[in-house]
């Protein structure tokens, strides 16, 4: 919100690699963090739910990185994800002292995630449709290579720096050229991209939780 701010102040085109910084800071910080503390979060991953709703709740994770390195520059898509991360903290530190049932406030996470999700589309059909198919494609790619169970030649993708780094240089390389193509064909091409991507992900979402239900330990994914 502050980048979106100053280039509008400043009348500025967007600079998109400060997105990139933004996201891999945010990263490095929360390991630094870490590695201080001596404690790992893993709250969607962690979650006492069902598996299908940590994989939801971590689906949702992933979507929020990938508008903030997409980059469009509205405020609501980054003032709601600033929102629903800032409550969540409150949620937990109310079920902390034991003021709230564990099954209340998981719901009303579910239900900032499921309205920030709607938010955030109608913010990007504000714009072209292709740019909500590209993200929503990426999104569901990251998904695909971090939490596959089977890393083989992803493996070396599903290190969180590589994969989001990826995923912002691919972006870039499709803004380049939206303006030398048919918009039809792009939307067409992106549409196919969409459909890979999210059979994609679903196949692994499957996965997640077979063997979350059989107790197979998953190997660690930081979001």
């Amino acid at each position: 919100m502050t980048l979106t701010w100053y280039e509008t102040v400043y009348n500025l085109p967007p600079d998109y690699r400060w997105n990139l910084l933004i996201v891999v800071a945010t990263m490095a910080a929360a390991d630094y963090g870490s590695s201080i503390s001596g404690h790992r979060s893993g709250f969607a991953r962690e979650l006492d739910v069902q598996p299908a709703v940590r994989y939801f709740f971590s689906i949702m994770q992933f979507g929020a990185t990938t508008v903030s390195l997409h980059g469009i520059r509205r405020y609501s898509l980054h003032y709601i994800f600033c929102m629903i991360i800032q409550c969540n903290a409150f949620l937990m530190t109310i079920r902390r002292k034991n003021l709230a049932s564990h099954s209340l406030l998981v719901g009303l996470y579910g239900i900032m995630l499921v309205t920030g999700f709607l938010l955030a589309n109608i913010e990007l059909l504000r714009h072209p449709l292709h740019h909500l198919l590209l993200v929503a494609s990426c999104s569901a790619l990251a998904i695909s290579i971090r939490l596959s169970p089977n890393g083989g030649i992803l493996q070396p993708l599903q290190n969180k720096y590589i994969l989001w780094s990826g995923m912002w240089c691919f972006l870039q390389i499709v803004r380049r050229y939206e303006s030398s193509v048919d918009g039809n064909q792009l939307v067409t091409a992106l549409a196919g991209f969409f459909l890979v991507t999210h059979i994609s992900m679903a196949w692994v979402g499957v996965l997640y939780c077979r063997k979350a239900r059989s107790n197979i330990n998953w190997k660690e994914r930081i979001i």
